[in-house]
């Protein structure tokens, strides 16, 4: 429970401190996320065989 608290406090304060930044970042963040995925399925197509 407290290190979820920290996390939010932390981001909060991130938040404050960045005003419309934290927007940009997200979409960057969210950028990033959807080009691993898309690796990530890539990877899982060609390679169907789990490796164990």
């Amino acid at each position: 429970m407290m290190v979820g608290t920290g996390i939010f406090t932390t981001l909060g304060s991130a938040t404050a401190e960045a005003h419309s930044g934290i927007l940009i970042a997200m979409l960057i963040g969210g950028g990033i996320i959807f080009m691993t995925w898309l690796s990530a399925a890539q990877v899982g197509v060609n390679y169907p065989k789990e490796v164990v």
